[in-house]
């Protein structure tokens, strides 16, 4: 049976700042200090967002795309994903909540609940807790998702 992939989460990797490293035995390269954002709240995303997503589900590739809409409160009030999962399609709508910190990372978590259809191809939905980061301040979002059956990254824009 396929895995309905939830939608987003962020996995965001980044470098250490600090120090000073020598490129090659000539001239010493400092690295700038990372400097992160403040000041990022729930009201920070609001509004609908488009994204896409892929990854792996169940040792398979998958790929999609879809549209939530989050009330800057912390919940996400609808929602609608199409995925692509080892060549099966299917079809889910979401809710759930999310929480940003004050350097605009966070976590969601997101229900994806698959439509008649898709249950009649094998697709089943659930519950999922991504990470997230907030991308030009809330006009963008990167998301990442792993557990035991999948791993999950997206990109999402501010409509």
């Amino acid at each position: 049976m396929k895995s309905l992939a939830l939608l987003l989460g962020a996995f965001f990797l980044i470098g250490c700042g600090g120090g000073s490293s020598s490129a090659g035995g000539g001239t010493p390269v400092v690295t700038p200090p990372v400097v992160h954002a403040a000041g990022f709240t729930n009201a920070s995303i609001s509004g609908g967002y488009a994204f896409g997503i892929s990854g792996t589900a169940v040792n398979s590739p998958e790929a999609g795309s879809g549209v939530v809409t989050a009330d800057g409160n912390g919940n996400i009030t609808s929602g609608e994903e199409t995925v692509n999962i080892g060549g099966i399609s299917c079809h889910a709508t979401l809710t759930g909540t999310y929480s940003v910190n004050a350097n605009g990372t966070g976590i969601a978590t997101v229900t994806a609940t698959p439509d008649a259809a898709s249950v009649a191809k094998g697709c089943i939905g659930g519950t999922g807790d991504l990470s997230l980061a907030i991308a030009n301040g809330g006009a963008g979002l990167i998301l990442a998702s792993q557990n035991a059956n999948s791993t999950t990254v997206a990109t999402a824009a501010k409509q």
